[in-house]
């Protein structure tokens, strides 16, 4: 079995690993959801160049741009932004989120 895992490592790479920033974190499954990891990956580094990947920066940065940095995670983008804002809300009112 670990022989297998080794060939797929080695043909498709490492895994990326997920942000260690609980907010980061969920932002990274929500860009995930329904999508490839090269599209969440895209999306991620949008919202990091904006930026907007505190609970803070995301609540205050125009929304033509986390739209625009949104749709690169492909289908989904309003129940993306809907979770994104929920998320938003949720972790303004709980700052000590593990």
């Amino acid at each position: 079995m670990l022989e297998v895992m080794d060939r797929l490592e080695r043909f498709y790479g490492p895994l990326p690993l997920p942000p260690e920033d609980p907010f980061a974190l969920y932002v990274w499954v929500v860009l995930g959801i329904r999508t490839t990891a090269s599209r969440r990956d895209a999306a991620m580094g949008a919202l990091r160049r904006i930026p907007a990947l505190t609970p803070d920066s995301m609540g205050k940065a125009p929304r033509a741009k986390l739209e625009k940095a949104v749709a690169l995670a492909g289908p989904y983008r309003e129940e993306r932004l809907r979770a994104l804002s929920s998320g938003v809300d949720v972790f303004k009112r709980n700052r000590d989120l593990p």
